[in-house]
């Protein structure tokens, strides 16, 4: 039973819990919130969470793992019969197509609009932001660009090829092969499923759209593409500091008027 609401002294309204996909002390902790729910990958404490708590004090920041947890956590909780908050889901944009985006955001689920969280520091305005609390000349940015820009142009096989291998995967996990009630049925349907993993078709493209970017020296379309942790390490060179994502963490902290750079990124759905 849910004590949803007391008045004192004596009125108490009490709901039945009905059975449902989340654990259940995942769902007693969040059935007490007044605040909406973003469910979210990592774990407490991780990056991502740090960054969502600090740009969203109006959600109650709530981490699940992966992002398979964030999409059916998401879904169970809306179903939940006279909640008073809702539940919005936010994954990273890793290798994810447009196709699956679109559909994921009909049941409240949202991607970044760029790669992975670690990225939001490398947004120019930020990091002038970054410089000057670090009393460092703005110079230092350009040659954070030129660098992650050289990473980006060297990178790109293995980018475009872990962006296919995650497309493959999301074929297999969102379709299946047709049932077949003979032999050349099944033939058939298996043909049918097989031919519309195109790797070939799928990489060519992939490679175009990156190369593109590469060409144009487009230092924020990269950032909203480029899946590498490794990033940091030349923001640290260049700043020459040892942490750049604690120093990054803490501006945000206390400089709000950094958080708009950062905010860009996000879905209006969870901004607004």
């Amino acid at each position: 039973l849910w004590i949803k609401a007391f008045r004192y002294p004596e009125e108490w309204e009490i709901e039945d819990i009905s059975s449902n996909e989340l654990p259940e002390e995942l769902l007693l902790e969040l059935l007490g919130s007044r605040k909406n729910i973003l469910f979210c990958e990592g774990t407490k404490g991780s990056i991502d969470t740090r960054i969502y708590n600090i740009l969203f004090p109006n959600f109650t920041i709530t981490p699940v793992g992966s992002c398979l947890s964030v999409i059916n956590y998401t879904k169970a909780f809306n179903k939940i019969p006279n909640i008073i908050v809702h539940a919005y889901g936010l994954i990273d944009s890793d290798h994810t197509n447009e196709e699956r985006k679109k559909s994921l955001c009909e049941n409240n689920v949202f991607s970044l609009l760029i790669a992975e969280p670690e990225n939001l520091f490398f947004d120019k305005e930020f990091l002038e932001a970054l410089s000057t609390q670090l009393l460092k000349s703005k110079s230092i940015i350009e040659s954070i660009i030129e660098d992650v820009l050289s990473l980006f142009e060297h990178d790109i096989e293995l980018q475009v090829s872990n962006y296919v291998s995650s497309k493959i995967n999301y074929h297999f996990q969102n379709s299946h092969v047709l049932k077949g009630n003979t032999l050349k049925d099944i033939q058939n349907n298996y043909k049918m499923f097989s031919d519309n993993i195109t790797i070939q078709k799928w990489f060519e493209a992939r490679k175009s759209e990156l190369m593109e970017i590469v060409t144009a020296k487009d230092f924020t379309r990269t950032i909203a593409v480029f899946n590498n942790k490794g990033l940091k390490s030349i923001a640290n060179k260049q700043f020459q500091i040892s942490d750049f994502i604690e120093c990054s963490i803490n501006l945000l902290k206390y400089n709000k008027d950094t958080h708009k750079f950062l905010k860009r990124y996000f879905p209006r759905e969870i901004t607004e």
